[in-house]
């Protein structure tokens, strides 16, 4: 098959785009669409511009290893509608638990669910979409009837081919040259987009303006401190001066007035001199202000609430339980089910040893308010106590007890079925 010519080869598979300058002239394939076009004629990929720019890479990394942290379960549904069992063993466990390893991957470590995860999101913020290959053959060289490895690779070498309007195969550019698979030989993790074939596009692209801004913002700040020799202004006298003297009297007002203890020291000019200031400063020039704003574009293409990356304006105590459950709901979710269904589509029911079974990413634990309050709402729910004498005791790493694994039912309670009216019994005591 053709997966096992990059098995030997992806990793040296990289595309040269990382380059903060390049030639679009000769770009071709993975480059086209993927760059900016900065202040000065100058070019950078949004790779490089996730790596240089604060707001960028805070927001995306928020994003990657916010939802990296959450553990990804495997299940398998049970006999009865409802009921299912989570699979801590097998083949499908195991690609979740090291979906590569450095002989296969070419990564610069093995895999787990964390970097798998961090891996898909970062990947499809920055470059739009993402593309990892099934490799069918373990570390020992052995074939295997299901993927064993779910190998990662740069999303900019890689690049879809319709015939017909019909997606043939995915493009690999590699240091071998190009490498053509099959659909169903890659897994693709991506948003729907309005290219063809629902293709999409960098969310960087609709951050264009931002990151030009942006860019301009840093380059001119560097600029200042590296090469800048704009005076702060200007000391103006009447008459001409030799060289000499304008020597002399710089010497003479920079003993006086240079260095931080003589900062705000009264100046005194004589001889009808005068003093101009420069003007437009950054403060002055607004360029504080035009970074926030970046800042709040960045975060709003990326759907992340702003406090969660910085911007505390609007942020109070009393709404930071609110803004968890925002950012673990509203952003977090939706990548969550894209990640759960197409790994369902396109790894597991492709595959007859893994039937049956479903990876789902576990929120509870995050999203876990006060335990009182948790247990007081539940209580109230259920009309009674919700856990056993010895799941109680769990908590506390105490040993379970006899007879402790039923739950207490308080006596004043009626069990459903007991006590209908016109059944003929009466809770009443005779007399």
């Amino acid at each position: 098959m053709i997966i096992e010519g990059l098995a030997r080869g992806i990793s040296r598979a990289r595309a040269s785009t990382t380059v903060r300058n390049i030639d679009l002239a000769s770009a071709s394939g993975p480059l086209m669409g993927r760059a900016v076009e900065l202040v000065g004629g100058q070019f950078a990929t949004y790779q490089a511009l996730y790596e240089t720019q604060p707001w960028v890479h805070a927001t995306v990394n928020r994003l990657a290893r916010g939802l990296g942290r959450l553990p990804l379960p495997i299940y398998i549904d049970g006999g009865a509608d409802g009921e299912r069992t989570r699979v801590r063993s097998g083949p499908l466990f195991d690609l979740v638990r090291r979906p590569w390893t450095t002989r296969t991957g070419g990564a610069i470590q093995d895999g787990n669910t964390v970097l798998l995860v961090q891996a898909l999101v970062t990947n499809m913020l920055v470059a739009g979409f993402n593309v990892f290959v099934k490799g069918y053959t373990d570390d020992s060289g052995r074939r295997r009837p299901y993927p064993v490895s779910l190998m990662p690779s740069s999303p900019w070498a890689w690049w879809p081919v319709f015939e017909g309007g019909k997606l043939v195969y995915w493009n690999h550019a590699s240091a071998r040259g190009n490498v053509p698979f099959l659909p169903d030989e890659v897994w693709v993790v991506a948003p729907w987009g309005m290219g063809q074939g629902g293709m999409p596009r960098s969310p960087m692209a609709a951050l264009r303006s931002t990151l030009m801004a942006e860019d301009a913002i840093q380059r001119a700040v560097i600029q200042r401190f590296e090469k800048g020799s704009r005076p702060v202004g200007f000391i103006a006298v009447k008459g001409e001066l030799t060289p000499e003297q304008m020597k002399a009297r710089r010497e003479q007002l920079n003993e006086v007035y240079s260095g931080v203890d003589n900062f705000y020291r009264m100046g005194l000019l004589d001889n009808d001199a005068s003093f101009h200031p420069m003007g437009q400063t950054f403060v002055e020039s607004e360029l504080i202000s035009l970074r926030k704003l970046n800042r709040e574009e960045v975060a709003s293409v990326l759907n992340v609430p702003q406090p969660s990356v910085g911007i505390l304006d609007r942020a109070t105590f009393s709404n930071v339980s609110e803004q968890h459950l925002m950012e673990y709901m509203d952003t977090y979710g939706p990548p969550a089910v894209l990640i759960e269904e197409s790994f369902g589509v396109q790894v597991i029911d492709q595959e007859p040893a893994f039937q049956g079974m479903y990876a789902e990413f576990n929120f509870k634990e995050v999203l876990r308010g006060d335990p009182m309050k948790e247990l007081d709402i539940l209580t109230r729910a259920a009309g009674g106590p919700v856990l056993t004498l010895n799941e109680a005791r769990a908590t506390q790493n105490l040993p379970p007890l006899p007879n402790g694994d039923e739950v207490r039912e308080p006596q004043n309670m009626a069990v459903g079925g007991q006590n209908e009216p016109g059944n003929g019994t009466s809770n009443r005591q005779s007399p």
